[in-house]
C-alpha cells in the first residue's frame, strides 16, 4: 500500500484527470481526492476513497493490540519521524483516543488504539464514521469550488 501510494503521487498530475478513480485506488490523500471530485461518480468515489482509506487501519490496530510495547517500539524504529508525535501522543491518548481515530486515524493514532486496548468495535465503528465524515467534507468543500 505504501508504494501504491508513492506511484500515486507520482502519477498524480497526469492521472487526476485522465484516470482519476485509478489514482484514487493508489492513493487516496486529501489532495487527489478533492481533485478527482469533478467527473467522477459520487458513489464510486466514496466507496473507493473509503476503502483506500481504511485498508491500513486495522493492520496498525491489530499490530498495537497484539504486540502493544514491542509494537510501540517497532513504529519508533520503522518511522523515525513518528518517535516524537507516538511519545508526545501516548500521555493523552487515552483521553481523547476516541476523537483521534474519528479526526486523524493514521499509523499513529491506529497502533496507540490498539496498544490501548480500545475495543474492536469502537475502533472500527469510529474509523468508518469518521472517514466517511471526512470524505463527505472534502467532497462538499471541493464541489463547492470552481472549477
Amino acid at each position: 500500500l505504501t508504494i501504491g501510494g508513492k506511484v500515486g503521487d507520482a502519477l498524480g498530475p497526469a492521472w487526476v484527470e485522465e484516470r482519476p478513480l485509478a489514482l484514487l485506488v493508489l492513493n487516496s490523500n486529501d489532495l487527489h481526492l478533492s481533485l478527482t471530485v469533478p467527473g467522477t461518480n459520487p458513489w464510486v468515489w466514496f466507496v473507493i476513497g473509503t476503502l483506500r482509506r481504511l485498508a491500513e487501519d486495522p493492520v496498525f490496530f491489530l499490530i498495537g493490540w497484539h504486540y502493544r510495547d514491542a509494537g510501540l517500539a517497532w513504529m519508533k524504529r520503522r518511522f523515525p519521524g513518528s518517535a516524537e508525535k507516538l511519545e508526545h501522543a501516548s500521555g493523552t491518548f487515552a483521553r481523547f483516543s476516541g476523537a483521534a481515530v474519528v479526526i486523524e486515524p493514521g499509523a499513529v493514532v491506529c497502533l496507540l488504539a490498539g496498544a490501548s486496548r480500545m475495543r474492536p468495535a469502537n475502533f472500527f465503528a469510529l474509523n468508518l464514521g469518521g472517514t466517511v465524515a471526512r470524505l463527505a467534507l472534502l467532497r462538499s468543500v471541493a464541489a463547492a469550488v470552481p472549477q
